[in-house]
């Protein structure tokens, strides 16, 4: 995945969960200042963010 900067990547995943309702903007602050700490190794020198992320997709049909 690549997203423009740490901060924006914390932005996207929060604002397309349940959490978007239950955090402040100091909460979303703080979220990323300590997520810039934890993804440091996937920031390049442009300041985006690149790294390996799963997802599962999953349909369902009713039969």
């Amino acid at each position: 995945m690549r997203f423009a900067s740490v901060k924006e990547f914390i932005r996207i995943e929060v604002k397309g969960s349940p959490l978007a309702d239950m955090l402040s903007d100091d909460d979303m602050e703080s979220l990323a200042r300590h997520s810039e700490r934890a993804l440091a190794e996937f920031v390049v020198p442009s300041g985006e963010i690149i790294m390996p992320l799963d997802a599962y997709i999953v349909t369902a049909s009713k039969g």
